[in-house]
């Protein structure tokens, strides 16, 4: 059985429709402790998709050369 990360899903959604610092913050500070951990995993992937994007591009940039 997994967790339903069902709060963070409507912050997400919330932060999806308004972006701002203040909304950011208000909505991760209504987060328990596991769905913290949750968005930090999530981010953590995001981060190394970006990081591999990025190795890609360069590597066709340096091919288009």
């Amino acid at each position: 059985m997994s967790y339903q990360y069902s709060a963070l899903a409507v912050a997400l959604e919330s932060i999806a429709k308004n972006s701002s610092t203040e909304n950011v913050q208000a909505q991760i500070s209504k987060l328990t402790s596991d769905e913290i951990r949750k968005l930090r995993e999530l981010m953590q992937i995001v981060e190394a998709e970006e990081q591999d994007r990025a190795v890609i591009n360069s590597s066709v940039d340096v091919e288009a050369t």
